[in-house]
């Protein structure tokens, strides 16, 4: 697998403007998880470029991952149009060299997304049945192979946002759009696996391989999810971040001996607290 740029959009906000619901890092702690995002991300594909949209004001000074930053005038008060708006224009703007994969700060990829980048569509979402708003947004991946109909699906999407949802453009806006855009039932049994709109190739998904989100409880990264390919530590997982990332993915491209060396202090760790019976918050830094 050649280059992949993994993009994702991070603001800083400034004190009194208001967080997501499930809003738990300062702005240094976000660095620390786009750091494990970026190198879980290299550990599967060592040519990979890291990207990160923001707005001209957000430090990126104490990320320690060597990435570029994409400044985008960003709306504090609308935050998910503001993404939205971000990615449509990041597009526009490459030139497609690679596939493009935009994702939370808040994902550690598990495994390589070669085999998906094998199939044959333009735009893949990630999905769940059970959910009245089966879209997530937190991964989307973007192929190289017809850049002009990602860019135009990219277009419509940004203008349904726009014009039906404008009253969740701080947050689920995205979502909601997207599920209205592709006329996708809410907690349809199943989905086919590629659809068409406005000319554009959707591959969907499950997220439960492919957007997984564990329970917030250590109990549920006992042992390495070998079967999801990508983890989403969504609202309050995101203490259990840096312990799976220690107790399973730090060092993997390095020899066996080594990888154990370096997991074993996390690996006992994630021992003693599943021994003790109780959840541990302790931040990512």
């Amino acid at each position: 697998m050649g280059s992949i740029e993994f993009v994702t959009f991070h603001h800083s906000l400034e004190a009194g403007q208001e967080a997501h619901p499930h809003e738990t890092l300062r702005h240094d702690n976000y660095l620390n998880i786009l750091d494990m995002m970026f190198r879980s991300a290299a550990l599967f594909h060592p040519q990979m470029r890291g990207v990160v949209i923001t707005s001209p004001d957000t430090s990126l000074r104490g990320l320690k991952y060597r990435s570029i930053k994409h400044e985008v005038d960003v709306d504090a008060t609308k935050l998910m149009l503001s993404r939205t708006r971000a990615q449509h224009h990041y597009l526009n703007a490459s030139s497609f060299e690679s596939p493009i994969v935009f994702l939370d700060s808040d994902i550690l990829l598990n495994g390589s997304l070669s085999s998906i980048l094998e199939k044959d569509f333009d735009v893949a979402l990630t999905y769940r049945t059970k959910s009245s708003v089966p879209i997530n947004g937190g991964l989307m991946i973007i192929n190289n192979r017809r850049p002009e109909k990602a860019r135009h699906f990219f277009k419509i999407f940004t203008e349904h946002f726009e014009n039906a949802f404008s009253d969740k453009a701080h947050w689920y806006g995205d979502q909601l759009a997207m599920v209205s855009l592709l006329q996708l039932a809410p907690l349809a049994p199943q989905y086919k696996e590629t659809i068409e709109c406005e000319g554009c190739r959707i591959l969907l998904l499950p997220c439960d391989n492919y957007n997984f989100s564990p329970d917030n409880d250590v109990e549920s990264i006992r042992a390495p999810l070998d079967d999801k390919l990508v983890l989403h530590f969504k609202g309050q997982r995101k203490h259990l971040m840096r312990l799976y990332w220690s107790a399973f993915l730090v060092a993997n491209n390095k020899p066996r001996f080594w990888q154990a060396i370096r997991r074993y202090p996390a690996q006992r760790k994630l021992l003693r607290l599943l021994e003790e019976g109780r959840l541990k918050a302790e931040g990512v830094c």
